[in-house]
């Protein structure tokens, strides 16, 4: 495996020491790394791929080196255009390292929302016209940063690290203590409580743990509600539900939405607030970190969702920090009229034993289609 300090150093000698990027499971062994006491690199954590990229941008417009990119394969798809249309060879010509975790890899195990996107990163970074190197944990990092000082200082063009999964040693993920606080509780709490009480809704919830948690829960109850879970696509829960909701006007929907996704496309809350569906309940579960690839932090903790919210529409704000306002404030959302937006202060952190869906998201989506028409 690859020491993540080794790596950071060897890219520094090639004048590579500015990263921007979103967090990543195949990549948070590194990142981790950049945020620790022994990491002298600037290091931001970016909403979305494509802010970080411009961010990039304007670094290497004031100083006139280059940034590390990095991100998951996902991502790719909110790189894209600022890349094409500002940092591509053809515009302002300005190469970035990218770090791309890549999930799907042919031949190996992983989820099947990542299958496709694996398969196809390759004819992707080749559209793109960005020449890349896999990497995994026999890789050696002085070739690594030879083809890198060749492709991006040399040849100056935007190139790319496969990295597979595995490749950076040192499994501890990054947890701060200042994410904890001892009167907030776990979102598998707060999920029970949240779905006992609107279990006449349909929901929606975001990707990673959430959905996981979600999926145990209602396959534990004898008489589950409808509910789609967005196992991709991180920052577009909100928009899914607000589609539903729109197109069911006579039944409640309740989006389960985190903080890291809400970040990612934040112009869908405006958007959502400015419909003012009666029918739309948005939860936002706020445990302050991207928990689900390795707890790295968010700026969520610090933001004022109360004032936001008002400001883009919603009828009303809820919050609460603890169970028992939790289950305080949803009798008082379920009896009144939507457009509300309730923000759960939450501790990181779930059960080992926590589970995967089982069903085929294919055959999750009939599922979801069978459990409406019921409604």
């Amino acid at each position: 495996m690859i020491s993540p300090s080794e790596f950071a150093k060897e890219l520094d000698s090639i004048g590579l020491n500015f990263y921007t990027g979103v967090p990543d499971s195949l990549l948070k062994n590194f990142s981790s790394y950049l945020d620790s006491a022994d990491s002298v690199y600037s290091h931001y954590i970016c909403a979305n791929e494509g802010n970080a990229l411009a961010m990039g941008i304007g670094y290497h417009l004031a100083t006139q080196r280059y940034c590390v990119c990095y991100l998951q394969n996902s991502g790719l798809g909110n790189l894209v255009n600022p890349y094409l249309s500002l940092a591509h060879e053809s515009v302002y010509s300005i190469p970035s390292l990218l770090l791309i975790g890549w999930r799907g890899e042919p031949n190996s195990r992983d989820e099947p929302q990542h299958v496709i996107q694996g398969e196809t990163t390759l004819g992707q970074l080749e559209l793109l016209s960005i020449p890349y190197l896999p990497v995994g944990p026999s890789s050696i990092v002085k070739d690594i940063s030879k083809w890198v000082h060749k492709s991006l200082i040399i040849e100056k063009k935007t190139c790319a690290l496969l990295i597979s999964k595995n490749t950076f040693s040192n499994a501890d993920p990054l947890v701060s203590s200042e994410l904890f606080c001892s009167k907030t509780f776990f979102r598998e709490e707060a999920l029970k409580q949240i779905i006992s009480e609107f279990s006449s809704s349909i929901f929606v919830s975001t990707t990673g743990k959430t959905s996981r948690e979600v999926d145990e829960i209602i396959r534990a109850m004898d008489n589950p509600p409808p509910a789609f879970l967005v196992i991709g696509g991180m920052g577009h829960a909100s928009s899914i539900a607000m589609g539903i909701a729109l197109s069911r006007k006579n039944e409640m929907i309740v989006c389960l939405d985190g903080d890291g996704s809400l970040l990612m496309h934040m112009g869908s809350l405006a958007i959502n607030g400015s419909l003012k569906a009666s029918n739309f309940y948005y939860i936002l579960l706020n445990n302050g970190c991207h928990e689900s690839v390795g707890c790295q932090p968010t700026v969520a903790r610090n933001i004022d969702f109360k004032n936001i919210a008002s400001s883009v529409g919603f009828k009303n704000y809820f919050k609460a920090s603890t169970l028992q306002e939790l289950c305080e404030v949803l009798p008082v959302i379920n009896n009144d009229i939507g457009a509300t937006f309730l923000e759960v202060e939450i501790q990181p952190g779930s059960r080992n034993t926590l589970s995967r869906p089982t069903r085929l998201p294919i055959d999750s989506k009939i599922n979801f289609f069978k459990m409406l028409s019921g409604f």
